[in-house]
């Protein structure tokens, strides 16, 4: 494998036997960003909403799908305002709450934020900040609700000055769980009806987590895929592997295995068929592939 740095701060990954065969993996930028974000069904007469992030503004659009009926047809967006900050400040992150009704754009003069969103139902924004520290704010009030300092079992203290900091965070469908990710791939689940931490989860086979999420039809899974390729489901209520992930996870199909990064992303479809219910899409640089869970 050749890493190739550069001045804009990215790491790219080649495959030397076969150069030509595949394209560079582009490591994420720290901290990472999402550059477009998207809400269905929001507030707005049920209209999907598009949150787009550059490094100095951030425009929000409504998107209208009633002429999209095949693969392939555009959807018309209406702007909704674009909003900018002083050129002297960037943003590093943003978040979209499911409603529509409230976006935060995040900038590196503040507590420096690795991550922040918001919870499914719009009612909670949770940020993970540069104090290795997670912040619970009701999204209305603007109120701080609770701070997690994430630890590791051995500790009863809170967070080392070590411990690297928090890059990915994602909740259960019914606010009940949390899950924290730090940059190496430990990962942290907090209980968020007790406040409390309820498991901590050594990085897996030594690999950083590229995607997790919780199914929407399913609260108490949790599903990661790391950069090794692997795709884990955890029963986080009982704190183990789950039975799909003793059965399956070290004998995925053989695409998932080959040139480090190729899983990119997860993602879980709205279908309320039972098929959809019990898969996930795990997005890898090619094309997206169903795995069916549990």
């Amino acid at each position: 494998m050749l890493i190739s740095a550069g001045d804009d701060t990215k790491l790219y990954a080649y495959a030397v036997k076969e150069f030509t065969g595949f394209k560079p993996h582009c490591i994420c930028p720290w901290p990472q960003r999402t550059p477009i974000q998207v809400a269905l069904n929001t507030s707005f007469n049920q209209s999907p909403m598009l949150l787009l992030q550059s490094s100095h503004w951030l425009e929000v659009r409504l998107l209208h799908l009633k002429n999209v009926r095949r693969t392939g047809d555009y959807a018309k967006a209406e702007s909704v305002g674009r909003f900018k900050i002083k050129a002297s400040h960037k943003i590093i992150c943003s978040a979209l709450a499911n409603s529509g009704m409230f976006f935060l754009p995040s900038r590196e003069i503040t507590y420096c934020p690795f991550n922040d969103f918001f919870s499914h139902d719009s009612s909670w924004l949770i940020v993970a900040g540069l104090d290795r520290r997670i912040y619970v704010v009701d999204a209305n009030s603007s109120e701080l609700i609770h701070t997690f300092t994430p630890f590791r079992e051995s500790q009863d203290n809170g967070l080392s000055p070590a411990e690297p900091p928090i890059t990915k965070l994602c909740t259960s469908s019914d606010r009940q769980w949390l899950a924290a990710v730090n940059c190496f791939g430990d990962i942290y689940v907090f209980n968020l009806e007790t406040l409390r931490q309820h498991w901590f989860i050594s990085r897996l086979g030594g690999a950083s987590v590229i995607a997790a999420g919780f199914p929407p039809q399913n609260n108490n899974v949790l599903i990661v895929t790391t950069s090794s390729n692997q795709v884990y489901a955890f029963d986080v209520e009982a704190r183990q592997l789950g039975e799909w992930s003793v059965r399956n996870t070290f004998v995925l199909p053989k695409r998932f295995h080959e040139f480090p990064g190729e899983v990119i992303g997860l993602s879980f479809p709205p279908s309320a068929r039972v098929e959809s219910q019990r898969s996930c899409f795990v997005q890898t640089t090619t094309t997206p592939s169903p795995i069916p869970f549990w």
